[in-house]
Formats: structure tokens, sequence, C-alpha cells
């Protein structure tokens, strides 16, 4: 797996850049984790402080340096600032899996720009990281995650009955799961949906197993 983020990887899509964490991203860290809406189901205690906003900074920068983790901030293209994060915050090398995480300023919910970074940083998980699954772990009453995870081409992997405790309460837990054979599926598909009928038939592999 490559886990050398000496050279951060910066990835734009049509509409975003995802760049590294700066210390000017402070303030709307603090922001996006005080926000009731946004911590609702995230099953975190918000943050209390600035202080607290720059240690998760720290720490975030650290996993970089150490090759731990990579985690992404999220800005529109033409703006600099932060409008949210996503990433993959525990990667287990020996598996080549790993967990990705995201939260967005609630400002930019429903314009379908998280689903754009995730789709982003999978790209890179798979195709730079030498990922072979990638997986989500949400609430179960959290509709918009399970809905933007399906629409990103995550499968229900399992159902874990009060296996997180948060807050005094035992929670449910619902996970996720995309690999490698996947993603490439999903491409190829998308790939092909701006063929030509004729040309698309032609393509398919004669007497595949994979088809209906």
């Amino acid at each position: 797996m490559k886990m050398n983020f000496q050279t951060f990887p910066v990835l734009k899509t049509e509409r975003l850049t995802l760049r590294n964490f700066r210390r000017k991203d402070i303030e709307n860290i603090y922001k996006i984790r005080t926000c009731k809406d946004v911590m609702k189901y995230m099953d975190a205690h918000k943050m209390e402080s600035l202080e607290e906003a720059e240690r998760f900074l720290n720490y975030t920068l650290k996993t970089h340096r150490e090759g731990q983790a990579i985690n992404w901030i999220i800005t529109l293209k033409g703006s600099d600032d932060m409008i949210g994060y996503v990433g993959f915050w525990r990667v287990d090398k020996s598996h080549y899996r790993s967990e990705i995480g995201y939260a967005l300023n609630k400002k930019f919910w429903n314009m379908g720009i998280m689903s754009e970074a995730i789709k982003e940083s999978l790209k890179y998980g798979f195709e730079n990281m030498g990922l072979n699954s990638i997986e989500a772990n949400v609430n179960p009453i959290n509709t918009a995650s399970l809905k933007l995870l399906e629409k990103c081409g995550f499968k229900k992997e399992g159902y874990f009955r009060e296996n997180y405790y948060f807050d005094g309460k035992f929670i449910d837990t619902v996970t996720f799961s995309m690999i490698k054979k996947d993603y490439h599926l999903r491409s190829i598909i998308s790939s092909e949906k701006d063929i030509p009928k004729d040309k698309f038939i032609n393509k398919l592999p004669v007497g595949s197993r994979n088809l209906p």
C-alpha cells in the first residue's frame, strides 16, 4: 500500500478541490463540529473550544505525516474556504482496508457535494493507495448518510446491535463497504453510459458469466 503523503495529493472534481488541512481551517472545523444538525448522528461530543479544533487539526496532520491516515478539506473551486472534510481516518494496512469518514457544513447540504467528494476519495483510495476495501459505519437512523453511501456504490455489509456506547446509551451500527472489484465494475458501467447502444453491445465479452 502507498501511505507516503509527504507530498500531499490534492484532488480536483468538477466543482471541488480537496486539499490538505491548514491552520486557517481551525475556525471552520469548530463551526462544523459544533453544529447541532451535523453532530446529531455522529455520536461524538461537540467541540467546546477553538483549542479542541486545533488539536483535531494537529492530530490529522500528524497522521498524514506518519502515513497512518489521509483526510482532505473540501473546498469549492474558486474558493479556498473549508466547507467540509472527507477521508480515510483509519487504515488497516495488513488487510488493505480503510474506514471513510466525512462531514459537511449544513449550508452546503443537498447539493451533491459530499457524494462528489466521496467518489473522488474512493478513486484515490483504490487507484493510488492500493486499498482493496473501504468501509463506513453509520448510525441506522441517519437516513441521509445511508442514502449517500448507497448512491456512491457502497453495499450494506452488516447490522450490529448496540455495539457502540455513547452518552450513556448503547447505539446500533450499520456497516457498509465497497471492494475494489465493485469500484472497477461501477467505473466501467459509468464510462459506458455515454457509448452509443450498438458500440456498447460490441464491447461486452460474449458469454461473460457477469451478464444477467
